[in-house]
């Protein structure tokens, strides 16, 4: 049902990505609907399954799309409510004639867009900005700002005005703006009930003139000037987007759990259908959106040939085609509700395992591509498969006491709990190297005190658990000297050690600010099996890239390939080697600057392969079968495409690190020593110059008064 238009990459759980729809505009016949994830979807009927996911333009969280004069602009594509800051380099918009060719635009819109029937021109808002756009043509806008530094909330037109429900800094409730004709004089306005609120839906019935306002919540008001207005109705929850038709006088608004609906031209209201809420990221920040086909010349499946869609947050979408009738054609609820968290994918059993964190579900793929859900399973965190000893979990089942459990299971399906760990504990990385089970993290012993620790088993039933002096992030093994590498707090570690009690550190970062860790490592093996890359950072926020091609040997930094896609360099932290193809790979967390980052090494990071990625996801998990790459989005989707099936733009030869525009501290004590050893000596030369300058000034006054005074 889900129509791939980006070639061999495909949704493969949920058919339709896991994640908020934050917006829909009807244009060019057909429903564009976008959201987190550079999430774009297309359907021509209105859903019912048929949904066509398109290629995104930028990675980033795509909050408005807007249908102005044959053209579709997208904006908002960050994580930033407000909405787009000049300030903010990559909160930028794209214009598109189809939704499937993109072109920058110099305009972002976050707000609605409404137009003049009378006057033919177009007037946007960016949403809580004091700025708002005129355009003629829908393409060039000219910029003005609103009186009395007020910023917008909504637009709409109707009545040979435009009305924008707007607040004060101070935000001291809401007003109404109201303008002439051209949009170029407003006249503000504070309506009765509205200094309660501090947001508001506005939507505009053509039929009956009825501008319709949830800024008087819980009260739905009307009014035909914008000066005066009358309680209609009292919602359950304050509406966050009203729409009416432009053929008939059907309107809908939308709360965070409500669809409610007029069929008088917004003069009476009545709740249709309660929203199932399935959003694991906020139980606050909700976002919706209702589109409307009014002006469909095509017969639709049932009676009328309105058609109006609502988006909710996980990928389900609730289309009406009479007024009453709701269906949601998204996303199914039992797929929509799973909180995606961890994948693997077992050598010993060639399958695929995801599951989840919130939920007691579990996924399994014989392909990547095709997935069965079982249930039973405990909240995993993260998994790690052997080729011998079945599977290992983490598993938090209570956060806040951050007192994790270790799980076993033979086959995937069923676990049993093997270990309880009694202290505040945060484990970083699971792994099954050389026919043991190897976990590494921290633990809390006091209020300010974290020691590191590592626990190891060989039949994931029985561990054996040891302190660190070390904090370590991340394990890997190189198998051109024997020997376990180890990323962590202050660089790089060795141990050859079988009970991996003793580490060396034989790299450390370079800046001593204390922030300074490595967080994945990974060792080749094959034609790189000298080869150890890691990803380390500065400031807790640069990463870069600490190689190594002798095994360990000699180390040397470079920039992260990551660093020219779009501020990706601080999220790039997912390091891979897919023994199969003998590639190490490397994407990233953080949908707004990671989102689409992917890329290949064939030489020990020598050279890097730039990954085509259709959709600009940010990578929460990453696996590599025989022959297909498995990526688990941010939001909990899985997407997989065949590795003979990739396509590459670009080769990027590595950059050393240049350390020019980084001014650290150091703590070097001979330095130190030698600072504090010069400063007593300029002290002491400064007094010594200063004794001269005083006895030479007394000498000559003494020998004026007393030419005889030796």
């Amino acid at each position: 049902k889900n129509l791939d238009s980006a070639g061999s990459w495909g949704y493969r759980f949920p058919y339709l990505p896991s994640v908020e729809l934050h917006s829909v505009a009807h244009g060019n016949n057909e429903f564009v609907m976008v959201g987190s994830d550079a999430t774009i979807l297309a359907t021509k009927n209105g859903g019912n399954g048929s949904f066509t996911l398109l290629k995104s333009p930028a990675p980033g969280s795509y909050r408005k799309i807007n249908y102005v004069n044959g053209h579709f602009l997208l904006s908002g594509i960050n994580d930033f409510p407000s909405g787009c800051e000049d300030k903010v380099p990559s909160c930028v918009s794209y214009i598109s004639k189809d939704a499937r060719s993109w072109t920058e635009s110099p305009i972002s819109f976050t707000g609605d867009v409404a137009y003049s029937l009378s006057h033919g021109f177009w007037v946007g808002i960016n949403k809580n900005q004091n700025k708002y756009f005129i355009s003629s043509d829908g393409t060039t806008w000219e910029q003005h700002n609103f009186p009395d530094k007020l910023v917008a909330i909504d637009i709409e037109f109707g009545n040979n005005r435009f009305l924008v429900i707007g607040k004060d800094e101070k935000s001291t409730g809401l007003y109404v703006l109201i303008s002439n004709e051209m949009g170029t004089s407003w006249s503000k306005k504070k309506p009765r009930g509205w200094g309660l609120n501090s947001n508001g839906a506005l939507g505009y019935a053509l039929k009956t003139n009825l501008f319709i306002s949830s800024a008087a919540h819980p009260n739905v008001t009307v009014s035909n000037d914008g000066e005066q207005w009358f309680t209609v109705h009292k919602a359950k929850e304050q509406l966050l987007d009203i729409k009416c038709s432009s053929t008939s006088k059907r309107c809908v608004g939308i709360s965070k759990h409500w669809i409610i609906e007029s069929n008088d031209g917004g003069e009476t209201w009545k709740e249709s259908i309660e929203i199932v809420s399935l959003n694991h990221k906020s139980n606050t920040q909700v976002f919706t959106s209702i589109g409307v086909n009014s002006a469909s010349s095509s017969k639709q499946v049932e009676s009328d040939d309105e058609t109006f869609l609502v988006t909710a947050d996980r990928g389900i979408v609730y289309r009406s085609r009479g007024y009453g009738k709701w269906l949601n054609v998204g996303a199914p609820l039992e797929t929509a509700a799973i909180d995606l968290s961890s994948l693997t994918f077992s050598t010993k059993d060639n399958i695929f395992i995801s599951t989840a964190e919130s939920e007691s579900d579990a996924l399994f793929s014989e392909d990547s591509k095709s997935w069965k859900m079982i249930s039973g399973v405990p909240n995993i965190y993260s998994i790690a498969s052997s080729t011998t000893q079945g599977y290992l979990s983490v598993v938090y089942e209570d956060w806040e006491k951050a007192k994790p459990s270790i799980y076993h299971s033979n086959d995937g399906k069923k676990w049993n709990k093997v270990l309880t760990l009694d202290v505040q504990t945060i484990i970083f990385d699971i792994k099954f190297i050389n026919n043991k089970f190897i976990i590494v993290g921290e633990q809390k012993t006091s209020a300010t005190t974290k020691v590191g620790f590592i626990i190891f088993s060989s039949d994931g039933v029985n561990f054996d658990n040891y302190p660190l002096e070390n904090i370590l992030h991340s394990i890997t093994y190189s198998i051109s000297n024997k020997k376990y590498f180890a990323g962590g707090v202050d660089g790089i570690y060795e141990s050859s050690d079988s009970d991996l009690q003793n580490w060396e550190n034989l790299y450390k970062t370079v800046t001593e600010s204390g922030l300074d860790k490595c967080v994945s490592i990974a060792a080749g093996s094959s034609t790189q099996k000298s080869n150890i890359l890691a990803i380390c950072s500065y400031e807790q926020y640069e990463k870069y890239i600490v190689s190594s091609n002798d095994g360990g040997v000699t180390w040397e930094e470079y920039e992260s390939p990551c660093k020219n896609h779009v501020r990706a360099v601080a999220y790039c932290d997912i390091l891979y080697y897919a023994t199969y193809q003998d590639l190490f790979f490397l994407t990233g967390k953080g949908e707004n600057y990671a989102g689409g980052a992917l890329y290949s090494s064939s030489s020990g990071g020598n050279t890097w392969n730039v990954v085509n990625m259709p959709y600009k996801v940010g990578v929460r998990d990453f696996v590599i079968g025989k022959g297909d790459i498995t990526l688990l989005s941010r939001y909990g989707s899985i997407l997989s495409v065949g590795v003979n099936e990739i396509t590459y733009t670009e080769i990027k030869a590595r950059v050393k690190m240049d350390y020019s525009d980084y001014n650290y501290k150091s703590d070097d004590s001979s330095s130190m020593v030698l600072y504090i050893v010069l400063s007593i000596l300029a002290c002491v030369v400064g007094v010594a110059l200063l004794g001269i300058v005083l006895f030479a000034a007394i000498y000559i006054i003494k020998r004026k008064r007393n030419p005889e005074f030796v």
